[in-house]
């Protein structure tokens, strides 16, 4: 609800290297403040909720079925499941989402939600504003 009050489009994600947050936001209205704002929380206050938990669990579940649908992703899991061990760079099973709990879950996002190692970057060009100059 704070980042569609304040115009904004926050996704996090992660490769295999590592995590990240992409945000869009507006040049006007306080749109920068509100983004900083948002990540300060995310990392100093997160939030851990049990109705938030189980729409993520669903959302990686049907993820995880439509892989299994798709001949192109089932070959590349099933390939990436055989030349590595670690089941980190395959797609995620539904019976191990299904072993997850919000405590588990909580441990293993904490210990990577690090703010020490924050990076904050902008594409460059992409600022009209002249505070951002």
């Amino acid at each position: 609800l704070f980042a569609v009050s304040n115009l904004m489009s926050v996704h996090l994600d992660l490769n295999l290297e590592f995590s990240y947050v992409d945000a869009s936001f507006t040049n006007t209205a306080g749109g920068l403040t509100a983004v900083l704002e948002l990540l300060h929380l995310l990392f100093q206050e997160p939030r851990w909720e049990v109705p938030a938990f189980v729409r993520a669990q669903q959302a990686y579940k049907a993820q995880a079925y439509a892989v299994q649908k798709s001949l192109e992703q089932s070959t590349m899991d099933r390939l990436m499941r055989m030349m590595y061990s670690d089941p980190r760079v395959s797609e995620a099973r539904i019976e191990d989402l299904n072993k997850l709990t919000l405590a588990k879950v909580r441990k293993a996002v904490t210990a990577q939600l690090r703010p020490q190692d924050l990076e904050i970057s902008r594409p460059e060009g992409r600022h009209e504003c002249c505070s951002c100059r």
